[in-house]
């Protein structure tokens, strides 16, 4: 605020006004120096103005000069972009070398191993090498690692990573709103109440963007994914994806909200209540499950999101040659088949619509779209509810092809090995298993 008023005060004092100020930005800043005189602060003031005003030139040697006046002057040597080591101001490039140095022979004599700048235990080198890094037993990406080493810490309820001087504003409650500034919960859901500023929340196993309240997201969506993504993993090779390949499940508050999104980024996808959107996530491009947390339905939209993202998660390498069927058969399994309840539930609709019929021309043709025939056979929730079927048959439906099939699938996931040419032989199997599928169907219903 002080620095507000005494740019302010010395604007007019110069009798200029504010139009004659924007329109001559160069003559303002230099009037602002000359008022200053040799008042530290308000020559900072004028450095920030010449920022402000996109005149770099002349803030940087302005503040190159100030920096040889006021040596220990903090905001000076901040607004230079040095950075105090030891005791003593210097160049941030000259810091991190001292500090690099310092560090290399205190690791080395830990008989810790440097990767890519970043050092890690023996053991911990191969896994290093193709970017996984370790804190404190969880798996993290480079950037992650190095912004621990640097002093952060985790956000103890979005998981986000704050600076360790501002964990106990994060222990009382607060939330960081940007620029620096904290508010409380209220504030804070105010804030990320937009499409635009969503929470970023982490679950155990997934990231999570939301416009929702954080109470509703911490209680009812984030244990919905977790069950989702514990009951999936060991279907998709039990293998923990990459950090960098963390599945990101994107929660929208408002129906509104996600039919825009639909028609824009989901084609026919977006017809049911989750879908599959591309998206580029701190650096990294990807898929991202999106689902809509509608009344009633939103623990079942969410969990088919996280197995729509987490498909993705260990078969992006191959994503273009994935069946549609096969990852939504892996959200339908945690969406309309988590429970026996709930199977039979959506279990009696799949029944009036006509139940198992051709089914080698269902997998052949199969799709989620908004030109599919509104009930019977083929229709969006019938092909929902039939992938997620088909999962559950090839996992206990007691079929010995269809099991060896899935595991095959498995197996391939687990070893790092490609995995679609196992999800067309499963294809080719369940083909021919229509009267099968159809008997382990009843079974359940009864």
């Amino acid at each position: 605020m002080r620095s507000i008023l005494l740019l302010v005060v010395s604007t007019l004092l110069l009798g200029g006004t504010l139009a004659a100020q924007r329109a001559n930005p160069k003559g303002t800043f230099q009037n602002l120096v000359k008022s200053a005189k040799n008042d530290p602060d308000q020559l900072l003031d004028a450095a920030r103005y010449a920022r402000e005003h996109k005149l770099e030139k002349e803030a940087s040697a302005l503040l190159k000069k100030l920096v040889k006046q006021f040596p220990d002057h903090a905001g000076i040597n901040e607004a230079a972009g040095r950075v105090k080591h030891e005791g003593k101001w210097m160049d941030a490039k000259a810091a991190e070398k001292l500090v690099s140095a310092e560090l290399r022979e205190k690791y080395k004599a830990k008989g810790l191993v440097e990767v890519r700048g970043i050092w890690v235990e023996k053991d911990q080198v191969e896994k290093a090498k193709k970017g996984i890094f370790f804190h404190e037993g969880e798996q993290v990406t480079r950037w992650e690692k190095r912004q621990f080493l640097q002093g952060s810490v985790r956000h103890p309820v979005t998981g986000g990573l704050i600076k360790a001087e501002d964990l106990q504003k994060a222990k009382d409650g607060m939330f960081p709103l940007g620029d620096g500034k904290w508010g409380d919960k209220e504030a804070a859901d105010k804030l990320h109440a937009s499409m635009r500023r969503p929470w970023i929340v982490r679950s155990n196993y997934c990231t999570v963007l939301a416009n929702l309240p954080i109470d509703t997201l911490t209680s009812k969506v984030l244990p919905q994914i977790d069950q989702a993504y514990t009951r999936l993993l060991p279907v998709l090779g039990g293998q923990a994806p990459h950090p960098a390949r963390r599945p990101l499940v994107h929660v929208v508050a408002k129906s509104g909200e996600y039919q825009d999104l639909g028609q824009r980024f989901g084609g026919g996808g977006s017809t049911y209540g989750a879908f599959h959107m591309g998206v580029q996530f701190n650096g990294v491009r990807g898929r991202e499950g999106v689902a809509l947390w509608a009344e009633g339905w939103g623990p079942f939209y969410v969990r088919h999101a996280t197995g729509l993202a987490l498909c993705y998660s260990v078969l992006a390498d191959e994503w273009d040659d994935v069946p549609e069927w096969f990852y939504r058969a892996v959200g339908s399994y945690v969406d309309k088949h988590a429970s026996s309840a709930e199977m039979q539930h959506f279990g009696k609709s799949h029944r009036k619509r006509g139940g198992v019929k051709d089914l080698a021309k269902w997998l052949k043709g199969y799709e989620i779209s908004s030109e599919l025939p509104g009930d019977g056979v083929g229709c969006l929730d019938y092909n929902i509810f039939q992938a997620g079927l088909l999962l559950s048959f090839c996992m206990r439906g007691g079929d010995a092809d269809a099991t060896k099939g899935l595991q095959a699938v498995t197996d391939a996931l687990r070893d790092g090995k490609k995995a679609v040419p196992a999800i067309l032989a499963l294809q080719k199997i369940l083909s021919g298993k229509e009267e099968q599928l159809r008997a382990y169907f009843e079974k359940l219903m009864k």
